[in-house]
């Protein structure tokens, strides 16, 4: 019998950008790998999160201040937006919202919240409880030993 490798099955979503008339203009597939996005993309979104944060402390008797700080919130939701759906995508998505970047952030980034963040943090932690089964506690201890 041969040894046998499964590849790993990716996430794949769907989201359709949808015009003023309710026609659908561009469906984008989004296919995440979480062993290889997950990290990425966590560290993207509590950036945003974070920035969004010092944004709301924000006092609005400096409007320069406010300008550069909805300017780093709109860049870190970018960023989010790129490590999720990549460079192509993220194009398609922005020419679809037209500079009208707060529209952007309040319909994509809640789909990236609330699909996307939980089921590759899902998926990736499968995969960390697949590593620690094969790896049983006597083969890990077997690592340990040094021979020489």
């Amino acid at each position: 019998m041969a040894y046998q490798i499964k590849k790993r099955n990716h996430y794949v979503e769907q989201l359709e950008l949808v015009d003023e008339a309710g026609r659908v203009v561009h469906a984008l597939n989004i296919d995440l790998d979480p062993g290889a996005v997950a990290e990425d993309l966590s560290r993207k979104y509590l950036d945003l999160v974070k920035t969004k944060e010092e944004v709301d402390c924000l006092k609005l008797e400096k409007p320069e201040e406010l300008v550069e700080a909805y300017e780093r919130l709109g860049n870190a939701a970018i960023s989010m937006i790129a490590a999720v759906f990549g460079k192509e995508n993220t194009e398609v998505i922005l020419k679809f919202y037209d500079s009208r970047y707060n529209d952007l952030i309040l319909e994509v980034v809640p789909f990236i919240r609330d699909v996307v963040v939980p089921e590759v943090r899902r998926m990736a932690q499968e995969q960390r409880k697949e590593v620690l089964k094969k790896y049983n506690r006597k083969t890990r201890r077997s690592f340990g030993k040094v021979k020489g």
